[in-house]
C-alpha cells in the first residue's frame, strides 16, 4: 500500500511540473509576440535605412564616366581589384556590375579565376571567361574578356580550367545584335 501512494504522490508531482512548463512557454510565446508587435511599430524609423544608396566596401567612390571609356590599360593602377576579394565580395561586385555596368565603364579591374571558353555558334564567335568558385565549388561568378590583337583559339589560350589572372578595361562590346560588357586584356597571366 505505502509503494502505491508513493507511485501516486509521484505521478501527480510530474504532472503538476509539466502543467508549469507549459505554462512557462505560452508566457515566453506572448512575450515574444509583443516584441514583434513592437517592432512593427518601428519601421517608420527603420525604412529611410533601408534606401540607403549601394555600398561597396573597399572600392573608391565611382566618377561619373563618359558613355565612351577612355583606355586606361596602359597605367598601373587598379580601380576594383578582385583578384583580392572572396568569393562573396566578388559575387557582390560582378552583380553590381551587371546592374549598373555604367558606374565601371573605363575602368581598369583585374580577376583570378578558372578560365573557361564556350563558342556561341548562333554568332559564330568564341568567348572567353575568368571564374571564380565558392568554397563548395557548386557555384561560381566571373567575368567574360577579349584579349586584344588577333589571338586564335586553342593555340593562343590556356587549357580549359587553368588557373588565370587578367587585367583589363571594362568595356561593352557587340555579337550579333546583342551588347554586353566584358574586360578587354592584353594578356593572360597563368598561375
Amino acid at each position: 500500500m505505502k509503494k502505491l501512494i508513493k507511485i501516486i504522490i509521484y505521478l501527480l508531482i510530474l504532472l503538476i511540473l509539466s502543467a508549469c512548463e507549459k505554462k512557462s512557454k505560452t508566457e515566453k510565446i506572448t512575450e515574444n509576440e509583443k516584441i514583434v508587435s513592437s517592432g512593427q511599430e518601428n519601421a517608420d524609423f527603420i525604412s529611410p535605412l533601408l534606401d540607403a544608396p549601394d555600398f561597396v566596401p573597399d572600392a573608391p567612390k565611382p566618377e561619373p564616366v563618359a558613355k565612351k571609356p577612355k583606355s586606361s590599360a596602359s597605367s598601373e593602377k587598379v580601380d576594383y581589384d578582385l583578384s583580392k576579394m572572396n568569393y562573396n565580395m566578388i559575387s557582390a561586385l560582378t552583380f553590381d556590375m551587371a546592374m549598373n555596368s555604367d558606374k565601371y565603364l573605363g575602368k581598369k579591374i583585374k580577376i583570378q579565376g578558372l578560365f573557361f571558353s564556350l563558342l556561341n555558334e548562333d554568332v559564330n564567335q568564341r568567348f572567353y571567361a575568368c571564374l571564380v568558385y565558392d568554397a563548395t565549388a557548386c557555384c561560381q561568378v566571373g567575368l567574360d574578356f577579349v584579349l586584344n590583337g588577333e589571338k586564335k583559339y586553342p593555340e593562343d589560350f590556356p587549357a580549359e580550367r587553368t588557373e588565370i589572372e587578367i587585367t583589363g578595361i571594362y568595356e561593352t562590346r557587340k555579337a550579333g545584335n546583342i551588347e554586353y560588357n566584358c574586360l578587354v586584356c592584353d594578356q593572360i597571366k597563368i598561375l
